[in-house]
C-alpha cells in the first residue's frame, strides 16, 4: 500500500492520527480473513452508488445524497437527538438518491451502528460510509459491513494510497466518492481511476466555505467523464440550481438538513417541491 501524507496540519491532521491509533489498537482483535469472507459475500447484496447519482441527461433534476451526521469538529453538535433510522426514512420518503452515514466517532459522534440503522429504515437506498479511511482495514470493514460505497479523502492519502485503495474497494464491488478540494487533488483523483469525484467547498484546514470552488474545479472533472458531486456550504435552492445549470450530477447535504426542524420540509424546498 501507498504511504499516508502525514504532513497534513490542523484537524484533518488530527482526525487522520487519532484514526491511526484506533485502527492500530483493534487490529489484534479483528480478523483479516473473517473480514474478507464477509466483504465477499456482501459483494453481491450491495445498491448502486454511481449509478443512483449519475443524472439522466443534461434537462434531469441533480440528484442529491442526504447525509446523516450527529456534529462536527467546526460546530460541535449539529442534533443531539438525530435518530439515525427516522433520518434515513425521511431520506427514503424525500426520494434521496443515496444517504451519505457519517461513522467517524470522536470528532463527529458517528458510529457503524448508524449505517445498520439507516440500512434496515431504507433498504433499497445506497449507502455511502463517510469516513476517513486511511488505513486498509477500514476499507475491509466497510466492505463487511452495510456500506455500499466509502468516502476517500485526496488531501488525506498519498496519489499511490488512493488508487490501492480505489482497486481494493472494486475487489468488494464496493463504490467510492473521492473528495477533492483543488485542481492539484481533482487531477490525482482521476489518475488513480476515480469514477465519482465530489468537490468540497470547505477548506478542510480553515473549515471556510467558498462555493465558488466547485465552478473552478468543475471543467476538468466534466473533460474527464465522471460522476460529480458538490459538497458543503449548499442550504437553499439557489444554490442547488445554480449547481443544477453548471452540470454537476449531484449535491450533498448535510447541515441544513440534519439541524432543520422539519428535514422533510427542507429536502422538498431544496427539491424545488416545497409547495406540493
Amino acid at each position: 500500500m501507498g504511504e499516508l501524507d502525514l504532513g497534513m496540519s490542523g484537524i484533518v491532521g488530527r482526525i487522520v492520527q487519532e484514526t491511526l491509533a484506533a485502527v492500530a489498537a483493534r487490529s489484534g482483535r479483528v480478523s483479516v480473513r473473517d473480514l474478507e469472507s464477509e466483504a465477499v459475500a456482501r459483494a453481491g447484496k450491495r445498491q448502486e452508488f454511481a449509478g443512483a447519482l449519475k443524472r439522466k441527461g443534461p434537462g434531469a433534476p441533480i440528484r442529491f445524497i442526504c447525509e446523516i451526521k450527529r456534529a462536527s469538529p467546526s460546530k460541535g453538535v449539529l442534533n443531539k437527538d438525530l435518530d439515525p433510522a427516522h433520518q434515513a426514512a425521511l431520506y427514503r420518503k424525500g426520494n434521496a438518491a443515496a444517504i451519505s452515514v457519517v461513522t467517524e466517532p470522536k470528532f463527529f459522534e458517528g458510529s457503524d451502528e448508524f449505517l445498520q440503522e439507516a440500512r434496515n429504515s431504507a433498504p433499497e437506498l445506497p449507502l455511502l460510509r463517510k469516513d476517513f479511511h486511511v488505513h486498509e482495514l477500514q476499507i475491509l470493514e466497510a466492505a463487511a459491513g452495510e456500506a455500499d460505497a466509502v468516502l476517500l479523502l485526496a488531501n488525506a492519502l498519498s496519489p499511490r494510497q488512493l488508487k490501492d485503495y480505489l482497486d481494493m474497494s472494486r475487489e468488494f464491488q464496493l463504490d467510492h466518492l473521492v473528495e477533492v478540494g483543488d485542481l492539484k487533488e481533482a487531477t490525482v483523483a482521476i489518475k488513480a481511476g476515480a469514477v465519482v469525484i465530489g468537490i468540497n467547498n470547505r477548506d478542510l484546514t480553515t473549515f471556510k466555505v467558498d462555493t465558488t470552488r466547485t465552478g473552478k474545479i468543475l471543467p476538468v472533472l466534466l473533460e474527464a467523464g465522471v460522476i460529480t458531486v458538490a459538497e458543503s456550504g449548499i442550504h437553499d435552492r439557489e444554490t442547488v440550481l445554480e449547481f443544477e445549470h453548471k452540470g454537476l450530477d449531484a449535491v450533498l447535504i448535510g447541515e441544513a438538513l440534519i439541524t432543520a426542524v422539519d428535514p422533510g420540509q427542507k429536502l422538498r424546498e431544496l427539491q424545488g417541491l416545497e409547495n406540493e
